[in-house]
């Protein structure tokens, strides 16, 4: 209301002037900030093209003299480019060369190396070194070639001593699917002896470890897998089973007893599994120690060319500087004639500060004043494109607040309705899984004091069985909703309880959450299973009696 009566007076007043002024002025087009500032970038534009018409003249001159002096240092400057350039292409080489994982591969990348450092030998032949203090650059970068040369036979080695390590571990390996596959035939899994059975289980175990061999990345869990493994192949050859002695338990206890020698030769000795992976792993890191060493000598490297490059741009630099010094009377008339276009600027930036800026900073300064919960109206002044601007804002200003006033009201019921209800709910969110809301019977369920206790916290950190959880949430997402799910979920003290689970997926608070609701059926759980046992107990008491009963 107080924005519609400031308004009123300005446009009454705009009206009794128009109506002031003679009838054939009310026709004319008005002429709003946005064609002045137009007029005044035309003007500017057209300044400026005569200032760039004038300078393109001005500097064609200068262009040509620049050209003539400096093709002296030019071949000078291009050379250090492109030597440093060849120098990049060397370093990525020699990185490449540390990640071959084949010999054949290995080869083309050496022959490449190779034609790149005969490419950088005939670059440095091309430097000028007759100045004292670049010539000792230039033996510096020598020196930094022959370093790179022994990194390169020292890389070389460490690929050479990593094949030949994966290699045998590959081969390794393929004994390692033969005992598997040994110890899944039917011969042996057939034979009901208890002994022989346990036999087979720790033998499985030992392969496990065995397998695992490649997801130890460093040498202290590869240390403690091989200690594993020794200590459950120690425990297998512990347990070896002893039964009767006839035909079939002697091909038995030949086929295990060939099966505990090939786990020994695969786990202990020089070509065990794990020296091999050890033997890998060393050279992994020899490499990585080499790719550094590669790294720092080219940072070296980079110094150097640089150092060779920037003297070789200065000497161009001052070479146009004497030309610039002869065209001093042209640069002279590009300023004067800048100074017109600054002048223009400057009386643009006054008009827009006065005409436009304080408009808007006005404005801003209501909404900001609103954004932090005053009251002050944003002001409305003139009929241009500001005017209309603040206008659509008072607008928009008072949709959102209403807007906000009747979403802050529906979240309020919800949260009311969602308190009451009769169940235990719970509200967590999709993309972190938090806990975002419980009402207090969830919280009674979980035994809290109070709900915010478990906001914030993971929603699987109540459930036992955390990957249960990942299924019905996906099922949720998936189909909408889930219904009676029965799951173990955990309470604070610890205690595990069964719940009867319904889940649904809708928007809260802006973001996508699951709905779910828990039913405490812990006590018909142990019914069932007191059932259960129960009438196990009866069937085991009916399969004993002596005498024949039956039911009638």
């Amino acid at each position: 209301m107080a924005g519609d009566s400031k308004a009123g007076p300005s446009g009454s007043e705009s009206g009794g002037s128009g109506s002031g002024k003679a009838p054939g002025k009310a026709g004319m087009v008005r002429i709003g900030v946005g064609a002045r500032l137009f007029g005044a970038l035309a003007f500017n534009g057209l300044v400026a093209f005569l200032i760039g018409l004038g300078a393109y003249i001005a500097f064609d001159g200068l262009h040509a003299g620049i050209t003539k002096v400096t093709s002296e240092q030019f071949p000078a400057v291009v050379a250090s480019a492109k030597l440093e350039r060849q120098h990049q292409r060397i370093m990525r080489t020699l990185e490449q060369l540390a990640l071959s994982q084949e010999n054949f591969g290995r080869e083309t990348i050496k022959q490449g190396l190779a034609d790149q450092l005969d490419g950088y030998d005939r670059l440095l032949a091309e430097m000028d070194s007759s100045d004292g203090r670049q010539a000792q650059r230039i033996t510096g970068l020598k020196s930094q070639r022959d370093e790179i040369l022994r990194l390169r036979d020292a890389i070389d080695r460490g690929v050479t001593a990593r094949i030949t390590a994966r290699r045998a571990l590959a081969e390794r390996n393929r004994d390692v699917r033969r005992m598997a596959d040994a110890l899944a035939e039917p011969a042996l899994r057939g034979v009901e002896d208890a002994g022989v059975q346990r036999w087979l289980a720790m033998a499985e175990r030992l392969l496990f470890l065995i397998a695992s061999v490649h997801q130890a990345e460093n040498s202290f869990a590869l240390t403690r897998l091989a200690d594993s493994a020794v200590a459950q192949l120690s425990a297998l050859d512990g347990s070896a089973p002893v039964g009767p002695t006839d035909g079939a338990a002697d091909n038995v206890a030949d086929r295990l007893a060939r099966l505990a020698e090939g786990m020994r030769s695969v786990v202990e000795g020089d070509r065990s599994v794990f020296r091999q992976r050890q033997a890998e792993l060393q050279a992994s890191e020899m490499l990585n120690g080499l790719v550094d060493r590669a790294n720092q000598v080219s940072l070296v490297n980079t110094g150097l060319n640089t150092g060779i490059f920037v003297e070789q741009t200065k000497a161009a630099e001052e070479s146009r500087q004497q030309v610039i010094e002869v065209s001093t009377t042209y640069t002279r008339l590009f300023f004067a004639s800048v100074g017109v276009v600054v002048l223009g600027m400057v009386l643009s930036v006054l008009y827009v500060r006065r005409k436009v800026l304080a408009r808007l900073w006005a404005v801003s300064e209501a909404i900001r004043d609103r954004t932090g919960g005053g009251r002050a109206e944003v002001p409305v002044t003139g009929a241009d494109e500001i005017g209309e601007l603040a206008r659509a804002l008072r607008f928009y200003i008072q949709e959102t607040e209403d807007k906000s006033e009747a979403l802050r009201r529906n979240e309020q019921w919800l949260r009311t309705v969602l308190e009451a209800a009769p169940v235990p709910l719970v509200i967590s969110g999709r993309a972190d899984g938090q806990i975002r809301f419980v009402n207090r019977r969830a919280a009674d369920l979980f035994e809290v004091d109070e709900a915010g206790e478990l906001l914030g916290r993971p929603a699987a950190s109540v459930w036992y069985v955390p990957q249960v959880r990942d299924d019905f949430v996906r099922d949720v997402f998936t189909s909408g909703l889930a219904l009676d799910v029965e799951t173990e979920l955990v309470t604070r003290s610890g205690r595990r309880l069964w719940g009867l689970l319904s889940g649904i997926a809708f928007e809260f608070q802006g973001e996508e959450v699951l709905l779910s609701s828990v039913v405490d059926i812990t006590r018909r759980r142990e019914a069932e299973e007191l059932l259960r046992r129960t009438q196990a107990f009866l069937d085991a008491v009916i399969d004993n009696v002596p005498s024949v009963l039956y039911v009638l």
